[in-house]
């Protein structure tokens, strides 16, 4: 496992961008929570020329309008196929497996966390999932599970400063009078 050869990450949605809870109204309408800190880490990353896709095997608006937010373009819904999901992720960039982080919580995501160069799950992921991850991950699904991941990769390449650079007081200079 080298964290400095990831340049992309894809990622399961429900129970690692949300809690994995499905919320539904009286009306039938879903409901489902993202957590701020992973947007950020999404854009900050993808500015710095890192690749992010999503990949669930239920379909949701929701899900396509938080993705669309967020810039990533790479979205695959109703897909139960995850590891041909990483493989047409991979062409689709110009990626090696190895340069592809994949990020799942359920047993479904096995296959493609076992082809990608990292495998990492949150920390209430499934036992056999926990098992076979590289990495576990301190947050919970829903809670910061990608800011948390994209923290270690960029400290790993030593890029974290750069990550924090437009939001260091440090950095900024005085405004001249």
């Amino acid at each position: 496992m080298n964290l400095k050869k990831i340049e992309a990450i894809l990622f399961d949605v429900d129970g690692v961008l949300t809690d994995g809870r499905i919320y539904y109204d009286e009306t039938g309408n879903e409901w489902k929570a993202f957590h701020v800190r992973d947007g950020l880490m999404i854009k900050r990353m993808a500015d710095m020329g890192f690749r992010f896709g999503a990949v669930t095997g239920r379909s949701s608006r929701l899900v396509e309008r938080r993705m669309k937010e967020l810039g990533v373009q790479f979205l695959m819904q109703k897909c139960m196929n995850k590891k041909s999901a990483l493989m047409k992720f991979a062409a689709d960039y110009d990626l090696e497996f190895e340069q592809i982080a994949f990020v799942g919580d359920d047993v479904i995501d096995l296959p493609a966390m076992a082809l990608a160069g990292l495998a990492a799950c949150p920390a209430d992921a499934d036992a056999e999932v926990k098992k076979r991850s590289d990495i576990v991950l301190e947050q919970i699904g829903g809670h910061g599970v990608l800011r948390e991941l994209g923290e270690r990769l960029l400290k790993a390449r030593e890029q974290w400063g750069e990550f924090m650079h437009p939001f260091d007081p440090a950095t900024e200079k005085p405004e001249e009078v």
